[in-house]
């Protein structure tokens, strides 16, 4: 199709047409681009821009060809036209993004292709900032998929992808959160992203991993898999460092970006409650050990059965979760077993509880607190007490409210 049989009034009717002629207008425009039989030159500003909406709009359609012709549009469009297009990525990044956690692999990497071409025409920093709220996406795929992106961005020294420091830092430390994702795939992928960050920063990488807050055994895990590319000159030892690189507890960890100063708080209501005293038995002094308990940090943990982590991906698994929990903590007709099994459950599901749903938590914990707090407050029940006490700490309920039930039985 050449020039003069370019018919712009025409294409946009088929585009906003059924599933089957948009798809077909898709692809003979997808076919006039590779083949350069059609160029976006013979548009003018306000047709190209149309074009762009449309092609925006095909990218969350339900047919998998649509999106995915979509996209390889777009990615002709990023690599002609950047200038044009890019005060509409604001529209159209976010959708791309989310096409990162499609079902069909091949969806998944023109949506890879796509950003890998926009992390080149339109700068890194840019579309660093558009992506920023994907790192903590619901869906492991789309996590996943970030992470293979920025890794490959990397592998492929995208000018300018770790540029300055700052960068740098704000790079590192959202891989370093999917450190402890409740996926294994998506820990992969952080340690494959970590691995490529290694081959440019070397010493940089690694300072910057002795300020984090990672757990021993992670960052035994992480110098392991830094070791294969070149020689860290790193011993970990079984403990956490005396220099305090590696953190007291995996809970409640600081996530960059959106959403992080919400639980930067929490783990600042955290610290406070350790230093105020946290939990002790026995006598037990700040730093040390006191009878039948464990030193951790400055607090002291009396010993009890250790509980599997419970990971949950969603809200409504969280919901149904709680639910099931505060029906028979709510009576008297549940054995003590029973109880302690359920608060025991309730301990894991907080250990495991990922960054975007500790809010949730918090939310159902409050509104079935009377039947938790009543659990603390009878004899002989000191596996509940310990419980709410370590479900305090590990989910960083950093609101005032949380405790004002527990704290008297407590």
């Amino acid at each position: 199709m050449g020039e003069a049989g370019w018919d712009w009034d025409a294409m946009q009717k088929r585009l906003t047409a059924g599933v089957r002629e948009k798809l077909s207008g898709l692809e003979e425009l997808l076919g006039g681009f590779n083949s350069g039989e059609l160029s976006c030159a013979i548009l003018d500003r306000q047709q190209l821009c149309e074009l762009v909406d449309l092609l925006t709009e095909s990218l969350s359609d339900n047919n998998y060809k649509i999106s995915q012709t979509s996209l390889q549009c777009l990615a002709h469009l990023v690599k002609t036209e950047s200038s044009t297009i890019k005060p509409y990525a604001n529209a159209f990044v976010p959708l791309v993004v989310e096409r990162l956690g499609d079902t069909r692999q091949q969806v998944r990497q023109d949506a890879c292709e796509l950003l890998l071409s926009m992390f080149s025409t339109m700068g890194p920093q840019f579309l660093l900032q558009k992506m920023a709220r994907f790192w903590n996406h619901r869906a492991w795929k789309v996590r996943h998929g970030v992470l293979q992106t920025v890794a490959e961005a990397i592998a492929s020294e995208t000018p300018g992808i770790l540029k300055s420091k700052d960068q740098n830092e704000y790079i590192i430390t959202q891989v370093v959160n999917l450190m402890e994702d409740p996926n294994e795939a998506v820990r992969d992928a952080a340690l494959e992203c970590l691995q490529e960050i290694y081959r440019v920063l070397r010493g940089e990488l690694l300072e910057n991993l002795k300020r984090q807050n990672i757990r021993s055994a992670v960052y035994r895990e992480v110098i392991a898999r830094l070791n294969v590319i070149a020689s860290t000159d790193i011993i970990v030892p079984d403990g956490p460092p005396s220099g305090g690189s590696l953190s007291h507890s995996s809970s409640g960890r600081i996530k960059s970006g959106q959403g992080g100063a919400s639980t930067a708080r929490g783990e600042a209501d955290a610290s406070a409650i350790v230093r105020s005293g946290g939990i002790r038995e026995g006598g037990g002094t700040e730093g040390g050990k006191g009878a039948g308990g464990k030193a951790r940090g400055s607090w002291v943990i009396p010993e009890t059965v250790q509980v599997p982590v419970v990971h949950l991906h969603s809200e409504k698994e969280l919901v149904v979760e709680m639910e099931a929990l505060a029906q028979p903590l709510a009576g008297t007709t549940a054995g003590w077993q029973q109880r302690i099994g359920c608060m025991q459950r309730l301990q894991g599901i907080a250990a495991g509880c990922t960054p975007h749903l500790q809010d949730v938590l918090l939310d159902n914990f409050l509104s079935q607190q009377q039947s938790f707090s009543w659990q603390a407050s009878q004899p002989k029940q000191q596996q509940e007490s310990i419980v709410l006490g370590k479900l305090r700490l590990a989910s960083c309920m950093h609101q005032q409210q949380s405790s004002s039930g527990c704290t008297p039985h407590l």
